[in-house]
């Protein structure tokens, strides 16, 4: 499935399809162009091909709220359709972890990678810190520079801290990031099974997101693979 953004996604379950990779610069640009608030640009140059950076839990609730009413408008996505962030079992779904909760896995003492329980990261398996040694991108990379996963999904690891929904440890003004970043070289900050939190107005240049595309009520996956 493909956005009118040219954001593509995936089904992670019956009424959940996933962005396949992180919400780009050129996306938010659009948002942006339609009145929607900027957020600061990095110190480092990106290309519209690279992840948004720079964003809060907030602006990126603010961009899915966007969307939605843009695409229903286009008549992209139905009335019982919208966008929003993932829930961190709905992320770690994208990254292959099925058929329990995320807190589950993220209590294992064993730490679960892209590429498996093995460390250092081999060559070219994603964007993480220079000491790595893994890739030559100094900070953020256009996404889908690195392969995907088994799911069809990239950067699931590295480029990116991604914000989800749920709230971390039960603070409401705190909210789960998933997957790491580009200034990430410890095993615990990249691993899929770990979790950090951060209050939902900080904007950093290690912080973007994917977005969920959500189907309400008794329409189904075949249904909404249409559009």
């Amino acid at each position: 499935m493909v956005n009118s953004l040219g954001m593509r996604l995936a089904g992670i379950s019956d009424q959940v399809w996933m962005c396949l990779h992180e919400t780009r610069r050129q996306d938010f640009a659009a948002f942006v162009e339609a009145g929607g608030r900027p957020v600061p640009d990095p110190s480092f140059e990106q290309t519209g091909e690279h992840p948004v950076v720079n964003v809060s839990w907030e602006d990126a609730l603010r961009f899915c709220l966007w969307l939605t009413e843009s695409e229903r408008a286009k008549g992209t996505i139905r009335m019982n359709q919208f966008y929003r962030l993932p829930t961190e079992s709905e992320w770690m779904l994208a990254a292959g972890f099925e058929n329990t909760g995320a807190q589950d896995f993220t209590r294992a003492r064993q730490l679960v990678f892209p590429w498996g329980e093995s460390w250092p990261p081999p060559p070219d398996s994603g964007n993480f810190g220079e000491s790595l040694g893994t890739e030559a991108f100094r900070n953020t990379a256009p996404v889908r520079s690195f392969s995907p996963n088994t799911n069809g999904f990239y950067d699931m690891s590295g480029n990116v801290w991604e914000w989800c929904a749920d709230p971390f440890e039960g603070a409401s003004d705190i909210r789960v990031l998933k997957g790491g970043s580009w200034r990430m070289h410890e095993p615990s900050r990249l691993a899929l099974n770990r979790k950090i939190g951060n209050a939902c107005g900080l904007r950093l240049p290690t912080y973007g997101f994917r977005v969920v595309l959500v189907t309400e009520n008794t329409v189904t996956k075949g249904d909404a693979s249409e559009f």
